[in-house]
């Protein structure tokens, strides 16, 4: 007699491969989203940590170390520095520069793990704030007259007109993420 079919064994066999297979399958979808979710926060983090780097640097140029060093409410070494920006150059008088009445302000809050960038009107007005989170250390440094990054202080200042921003940013993936980035700004020696 010839039998039509499959029998239970047949049945159970198969249908134990394709659970496997269905599983495998499985995992390499689970694993592949985690790994676009893990990156996607990468690329997120490092966009964030530019943009503080980016801020800080164009802000600076446009400054003197002078400037900025007469502007900071400073003791020894600070997470805050304040400084008005150069508008013009005079060409009477050996050429002399210019600065705006409004002030940049940067303070990087420890417990918040904040930078905070405001615009200063000449009334002591904040008109415009931009804060960049998730900041865990202190990013603001300049360099010793050895060429040593120190923290930022009044004296290393103005002999190197050097500020370092070291931005250390923290997001979360599967677990906590950090990105470093680096820039070095060399800024106007004039007064």
């Amino acid at each position: 007699m010839h039998r039509r079919g499959f029998t239970l064994v047949e049945t159970l066999i198969s249908a134990f491969i394709l659970s496997i297979i269905l599983a495998a399958l499985f995992m390499v979808l689970k694993i592949g989203g985690q790994s676009r979710s893990e990156g996607s926060a990468k690329v997120d983090l490092q966009a964030k940590a530019r943009q503080a780097i980016h801020y800080l640097s164009r802000d600076v140029r446009q400054s003197t170390a002078y400037n900025i060093v007469n502007q900071s409410p400073w003791t020894v070494i600070s997470d805050h520095f304040r400084f008005n920006k150069v508008q013009s150059w005079t060409s009477s008088g050996g050429g002399q520069l210019v600065f705006d009445n409004n002030y940049i302000d940067y303070t990087y809050d420890d417990t918040e793990e904040k930078i905070i960038r405001r615009e200063i009107d000449s009334s002591g007005n904040t008109t415009w704030t931009l804060e960049f989170s998730g900041i865990v250390d202190y990013p603001f440094f300049t360099r010793d007259t050895g060429g040593a990054i120190v923290g930022l202080n009044k004296n290393d200042l103005q002999t190197s007109n050097k500020m370092v921003f070291k931005v250390v940013a923290r997001g979360e993936g599967r677990a906590s993420i950090l990105f470093t980035l680096e820039a070095e700004v060399k800024i106007r020696n004039n007064e």
